[in-house]
């Protein structure tokens, strides 16, 4: 409740009736399928996939991303950590 999202989602509590009234609809409820298919997608921005792939494509693959960062003290030598 209070989330952004589109038509086609079927608000319902955790009663099993409520759950199959719920899935019912998105089979058979024409108007609902109709909705479901026209419907913005309220988080949709667009070619998401090349978007992350230039991002991955600039991002250096060093010791930096590799390393796990220790919280604990201590010392790094020759790559190691203790």
């Amino acid at each position: 409740e209070g989330r952004l999202r589109g038509n086609n989602v079927i608000d319902t509590g955790y009663d099993v009736d409520q759950i199959v009234a719920a899935v019912n609809c998105c089979f058979y409820d024409e108007a609902f399928i109709e909705s479901a298919r026209t419907t913005a997608n309220p988080y949709y921005l667009g070619d998401a996939g090349k978007k992350i792939s230039e991002v991955l494509a600039d991002v250096p693959l060093d010791q930096l991303l590799i390393r796990k960062k220790m919280m604990l003290k201590g010392e790094a030598k020759d790559g190691w950590y203790r």
